[in-house]
């Protein structure tokens, strides 16, 4: 029943076109957030979405995990995913709205080859961890063998603000 209704399993036309963003900004916003939300579902349509850190190269998102877990098994499952970042976000509630800035990303996510989570770990030590790149990278190497990366691809990016 509710998988018929309008919209649902189809791509539909922002809403509120006076505050889309170019696909620039939107990736702007992606590559500057400090965290966003990933969205995965089961091959049974499970939803799940984890709030989580990130870094992005190219047209593409990594995030470190654990070598298990629900993010690993539902990827397994479902290699469609979809990324949220909000860059900033304040109640106006004088004027009954939200000041914000927030981009989304669609996608298909996979588990990382060698070389890309080699890549993506120093990118994530940059990101977050900077003035300690030597450190972080000492640090990752000693949990390589139980650190995941998975690897986002992008296919389309969008974004709004309110601001």
């Amino acid at each position: 029943m509710g998988l018929h209704r309008k919209g649902v399993g189809m791509e539909r036309e922002m809403r509120r076109k006076d505050r889309k963003v170019s696909d620039e900004k939107a990736w702007e916003m992606l590559e500057t957030a400090e965290w966003g939300v990933l969205s995965l579902a089961s091959a049974g349509g499970e939803p799940y979405g984890v709030p989580l850190n990130y870094a992005c190269q190219g047209k593409c998102l990594y995030i470190h995990c654990a070598i298990e877990g629900k993010k690993i098994d539902m990827i397994k499952e479902n290699d469609k995913a979809s990324f949220c970042c909000v860059v900033s976000a304040k109640a106006m509630p004088a004027k009954f709205t939200t000041a914000y800035a927030s981009a989304i990303a669609k996608g298909k996510v996979e588990i990382a080859s060698d070389e890309d989570k080699r890549k993506a770990l120093k990118l994530l030590i940059e990101k977050y961890c900077a003035g300690l790149e030597k450190e972080g990278l000492e640090y990752t190497e000693k949990l390589y063998g139980i650190t995941e990366v998975i690897k986002f691809s992008v296919e389309s990016v969008s974004g709004k603000s309110n601001i």
